[in-house]
């Protein structure tokens, strides 16, 4: 269980979080059980992942929005990238998606599919719909 470790902590403010965004990061449901050596290690090495997609200020965001991106491998992440590509997306487009709604990777590939289906039924073309969620994610949340 973590505590209030200054390692820890000044290892966040390193990254560019406050104190507010640090507090929520280690108290997350997910991650507030790891010790300070692994949340420091799944931490540093996730940060340095996400860097390779988006820019320094959109991983501190997203993982404001999702403090518990820092519990998830990188090897799921990657596959929800490309889960999320079958579904008719651009990786350059589930890169955009995820900066607006990174709880996109949170979520099962079936329940996406799902949404899709299900808006369908509405009397939308695949095509609609893929076009739809690239500008609005939310419609997946």
């Amino acid at each position: 269980m973590i505590n209030d470790n200054q390692k820890l902590k000044e290892f966040f403010l390193s990254l560019g979080y406050n104190e507010e965004d640090y507090i929520k990061i280690i108290t997350s449901h997910s991650i507030n059980t790891y010790s300070e050596e692994t949340l420091i290690s799944k931490a540093k090495e996730m940060f340095e992942y996400l860097l390779e997609n988006y820019t320094k200020e959109e991983v501190i965001k997203m993982t404001k929005a999702l403090p518990n991106v820092y519990s998830y491998s990188i090897e799921n992440m990657k596959q929800k990238i490309e889960d999320i590509i079958t579904l008719g997306y651009t990786k350059e487009e589930v890169i955009k998606m995820t900066k607006v709604l990174p709880q996109l990777y949170g979520l099962s590939i079936e329940n996406m599919k799902q949404k899709i289906d299900d808006i369908i039924t509405l009397s939308y073309t695949k095509e609609e719909v893929i076009k739809m969620t690239k500008v609005l994610p939310q419609l997946y949340g």
